[in-house]
C-alpha cells in the first residue's frame, strides 16, 4: 500500500508577505500563561488518548490471537513455553505402573484399585461439558443413545482394556484435564504445536476456530491424539477402531467396547461427515474409567453388539449404522 505525504511548500517559490511587529508592539503583547485548568485539562485529554490506544491495541491482539504473555516471545522462546507442559512425561516414563496404565498396548496386572493410583500421583477430575467454556460448537447428542443421565457409546481398541480404561496422551503423559490444557496454551493457535510439536502449527497453518477448547476438540476429530477420547454410536466404525489407523493384525484382536457416560461428560463431534466417514463421533475429555465400560465383545460379533443396544436402547440397526445385507 502507498502512503502519499503531504505537499511539502518551498519557502524560495512565491513568497508570501511576511507581518512584522515593531518593538513597540510587542511590548504590548502579553504572555499566555496557562491557568491549571487549561493544563489538567490537556494532561487529561493525553491520558484519554494513551488509554483508547492501549484498548485499541489489546482489542487488536485480541482479533489476531494474540496474547499479551506471548506478544514479545521468539519463537523459540514459545516452543520451549509449550514443550515444558510436558514435563511430566519424563517422571512417568520412570514409573512402570503409569506406562502399562496409560498405554493401550501394554498389560495392566497390578492389584491397586486405579482411582487410588491416580489420586496417589496427582491426577485430577475428568472436565466436565459446563466447564469447556465452547462458544460455538453445540454439544448435541443423540437422544436415542440417552437413558437416565448417561449416553451410550461405543469404541473399538485392544484387548483387555476393561481393565483400566482409556486416557487421552494430555491427561495421561501430560497430567492436564482439557480445562487445565486450554487454561495454559496462549490462544487456539497453540494447540497444533502443543499436541504435535510440529512448527507449522505456530508459523503457518491457521486454526479452525478462535476458541482453544474447540480447537482441542476438532484436531481429535481430524488427527487424533488431543485431550479427548473418540468414540462412536456406528458399530461399523467402533469394529475399524475408533480413532485409530491399526495394522491388519492388531485390528484382528480389537474388542468393541460398551461404554456408560454421563451426559455433562461428553459432546458430539461438529465435523460430521467432512472426513469421508458417517462416524457418529462423540467426544470424551479426558479419560474413560474401566467402571464406565459395561460391556465387550470380540470384533465382528456385530449382531451381538446390536442386540445387546436394541435391548437396552431400543435403537435400530440403522441407528447403529448397520447395513443390511441383500442378496
Amino acid at each position: 500500500m502507498k502512503f502519499e505525504e503531504p505537499p511539502q511548500s518551498n519557502p524560495t517559490e512565491n513568497p508570501e508577505p511576511r507581518e512584522t511587529k515593531s518593538p513597540d508592539q510587542v511590548s504590548e503583547v502579553a504572555p499566555v500563561v496557562p491557568t491549571p485548568e487549561t493544563t489538567n485539562t490537556n494532561e487529561a485529554d493525553v491520558a484519554a488518548r494513551q488509554e483508547a490506544d492501549v484498548k485499541k491495541i489489546a482489542e487488536l491482539r485480541e482479533q489476531l490471537g494474540i496474547q499479551p504473555e506471548t506478544a514479545n516471545e521468539s519463537l523459540e522462546q514459545r516452543k520451549e513455553r509449550l514443550d515444558n507442559l510436558w514435563t511430566n512425561y519424563e517422571k512417568i516414563q520412570n514409573d512402570p505402573k503409569l506406562m502399562a496404565l496409560f498405554d493401550r498396548k501394554q498389560q495392566f496386572d497390578f492389584q491397586r484399585e486405579i482411582d487410588e493410583v491416580l489420586r496417589e500421583h496427582g491426577y485430577p477430575e475428568r472436565t466436565k461439558v459446563s466447564e469447556l467454556q465452547l462458544e460455538k460448537w453445540k454439544a448435541n447428542l443423540n437422544p436415542k443413545f440417552i437413558k437416565d443421565g448417561f449416553v451410550y457409546l461405543l469404541r473399538g481398541d485392544h484387548p483387555n482394556l476393561d481393565q483400566k480404561g482409556f486416557y487421552a496422551r494430555t491427561y495421561g503423559y501430560g497430567k492436564l484435564t482439557t480445562k487445565q490444557l486450554a487454561e495454559q496454551l496462549h490462544g487456539s493457535g497453540e494447540v497444533g504445536y502443543a499436541l504435535y510439536g510440529d512448527e507449522r502449527y505456530l508459523t503457518t497453518a491457521k486454526p479452525s476456530s478462535d476458541n482453544t477448547t474447540e480447537q482441542l476438540a476438532y484436531l481429535q476429530s481430524a488427527k487424533g491424539g488431543s485431550s479427548f477420547i473418540s468414540t462412536t454410536t456406528s458399530i461399523p466404525c467402533a469394529e475399524a477402531g475408533t480413532g485409530n489407523v491399526p495394522d491388519a493384525a492388531e485390528q484382528l484382536q480389537y474388542e468393541v467396547y460398551v461404554l456408560k457416560i454421563p451426559i455433562d461428560s461428553a459432546i458430539n463431534s461438529n465435523t460430521a461427515n467432512h472426513f469421508g466417514m458417517e462416524e457418529d463421533e462423540v467426544l470424551v475429555p479426558d479419560y474413560i474409567s474401566k467402571d464406565e465400560i459395561v460391556a465387550k465383545f470380540p470384533r465382528g460379533k456385530t449382531e451381538e453388539v446390536y442386540q445387546y443396544l436394541h435391548d437396552l436402547l431400543g435403537v435400530t440397526k440403522e441407528d447403529l449404522r448397520i447395513q443390511e445385507k441383500t442378496e
